[in-house]
């Protein structure tokens, strides 16, 4: 047919020019030590103006843990002043170049109550190494044995929470952990991490599936890229722990189909929020304002209808 030839010849254009979707999904860009109490540029989010954190130094910490193929991970923790009772989140950010962008929803989450440890991918931030699939993936399971070891973190009350591309890292996160993969060492003990759930915003099924998606053509997969990025077949491991997925209505980057692939995949019936007039990046902020926060210049505030959603699955 005349579709089948057309797809045949952009195939073999995008062979010609070597193309690689590998190239957008990995826009890492090296970054300076942050300035958190100062306006740093580093630290220009989505949903806000450019503001000192809200976070003050006396509950930050960052460092860097080593991955086992020897990446040196950069992660910064936003701590609570009542200690280990609290609920946890490990943030795994989207595509942007590097944690910064996402410090404002580091601190949506932290308004809320909740612990949040962000950390950059290999050759994204102050992160050593080159960006791969495989890299990423030893990043997250890197934090989140770190963030378990913790003596101020709960490991029962841990949840893993992964934005777009770091859906990706969550979904391969949750299934290595429940397969009992991710040991952290506390004290002279040793414990299989387990998370206590697992959210994701703006999470597409597969690379696969968004080429289709953005070629609108029946193109394989691995004709563009050698990335996988299987959520669908992710999700269909998570038997034993809540999922719940949220997506904008107006997202048009992850097209709610790819929403409409995972929940048709899940091993057990995930929690699903689809968010009217919300994009690809604001399903956090998109509804009525939390009350109880008070109100910060340039500081986005979580929605009542988010904090809900979250509290529903683990109470900071």
């Amino acid at each position: 047919s005349r579709l089948d030839r057309v797809a045949l010849a952009l195939a073999s254009l995008c062979l010609l020019a070597a193309c690689e979707v590998g190239d957008f999904f990995f826009v890492g860009v090296p970054a300076e030590p942050y300035r958190f109490d100062e306006i740093d540029p580093q630290l220009d989010g989505d949903l806000s103006s450019p503001h000192p954190s809200i976070v003050p130094a006396s509950l930050r910490e960052e460092g860097f843990v080593t991955s086992r193929d020897g990446t040196s991970v950069h992660w910064v923790l936003a701590r609570q002043p009542e200690g280990p009772a609290r609920a946890t989140v490990l943030y795994s950010h989207g595509n942007g170049p590097n944690l910064g962008r996402f410090w404002d929803r580091v601190e949506i989450l932290w308004q809320l109550g909740y612990q949040v440890l962000i950390y950059d991918y290999p050759g994204f931030g102050r992160s050593s190494g080159e960006a791969s699939e495989p890299g990423m993936y030893e990043a997250a399971s890197s934090a989140l044995a770190l963030v378990a070891a913790r003596d101020d973190v709960d490991p029962a009350r841990l949840i893993l929470y992964g934005h777009s591309l770091g859906s990706a890292a969550t979904f391969e996160l949750a299934s290595r952990a429940l397969r009992g993969e991710v040991i952290a060492a506390r004290g002279a003990e040793t414990l299989a991490v387990r998370p206590a759930a697992v959210v994701t915003e703006s999470a597409w099924c597969s690379i696969e599936e968004m080429i289709r998606d953005g070629t609108f053509l029946d193109l394989p997969g691995e004709l563009l890229s050698h990335l996988r990025f299987d959520n669908c077949a992710r999700i269909a491991e998570l038997r034993e722990v809540p999922v719940m997925l949220l997506h904008g209505e107006r997202d048009r980057i992850v097209p709610m189909r790819q929403l409409a692939l995972l929940e048709g995949r899940a091993a057990r019936p995930p929690i699903v929020h689809r968010v009217p007039n919300a994009t690809h990046v604001d399903v956090s902020i998109v509804g009525t304002p939390r009350a109880s926060i008070a109100a910060v210049a340039g500081v986005p505030r979580p929605s009542d209808e988010y904090a809900g959603w979250l509290t529903s699955l683990a109470a900071p």
